[in-house]
């Protein structure tokens, strides 16, 4: 599959169900009969018998992932989990936000084991299954995901994808840019030098500054990736 198709197919699944243990199947009362033996502690909530009455795909978090090669037509090779997935990935690592792209892979977790699996749309933006309570969505990139891989079921050798304009966000209190004396300002996951670098953003780039600061650093967002950085080098625009 070309990775401007994946990325598609995944967009068109928002709005879907998250059933644990699913990948593509169609909400009903033999899936959930089946699926409540299989893993009990997965199938408590009460809005199980709404979603059954309006039948939509139901997935976990890895089965948005994999539907398109398991289901309808299963295949024993390709239903695995996050971590699974993962491992079978020969292009991965640790998430670099200057080489994502749309269509690969991002993963939560730690080295051994990854807990969480969702697509890379672009602009920032995560498709993922996220949980019973929210199904599949549209999602923020943040520091959380950790890793990332192209998917070998996958071809990323088409040109990039053209990526949609972002919508304007009308909680934005002021437009920044970034007035460091060096060419770069760090990103970073959290209010301090301890945080990790999540991105270098260049002199005279723009970000998004929503009023919320811890001591002297901003919270901001820069190319759909929210992070801190330090007051005294951002000016408004």
């Amino acid at each position: 599959m070309k990775v401007s198709e994946f990325v598609e197919w995944a967009r068109s699944q928002i709005g879907s169900y998250y059933w644990y243990g699913t990948f593509g199947q169609k909400s009903s009362y033999k899936l959930y009969d089946e699926k409540k033996v299989q893993y009990p502690k997965y199938y408590t909530a009460d809005d199980f018998q709404e979603q059954i009455k309006n039948p939509k795909p139901c997935f976990d978090c890895a089965g948005l992932v994999k539907s398109k090669w398991v289901y309808p037509k299963y295949n024993a090779a390709d239903d695995l989990g996050a971590t699974g997935i993962y491992g079978k990935c020969s292009i991965k690592g640790l998430l670099e936000l200057d080489k994502l792209i749309p269509g690969m892979l991002v993963f939560k977790g730690n080295d051994k084991s990854k807990t969480h699996v969702g697509i890379y749309a672009g602009n920032g933006k995560i498709i993922e299954a996220k949980g019973h309570a929210y199904g599949v969505i549209e999602s923020d990139l943040n520091c959380s995901w950790k890793y990332m891989a192209e998917y070998y079921n996958v071809d990323y050798s088409e040109d990039v994808i053209p990526e949609p304009d972002p919508e304007p966000n009308p909680e934005c209190d002021h437009i920044l840019y970034v007035a460091t004396q060096k060419d770069e300002l760090m990103l970073r996951a959290g209010p301090g030098t301890e945080y990790p670098v999540m991105y270098r953003m260049l002199k005279g780039s723009k970000v998004e500054w929503f009023g919320e600061k811890k001591g002297d650093w901003l919270k901001v967002k820069y190319q759909g990736v929210i992070g801190y950085a330090f007051k005294d080098y951002l000016k408004i625009a």
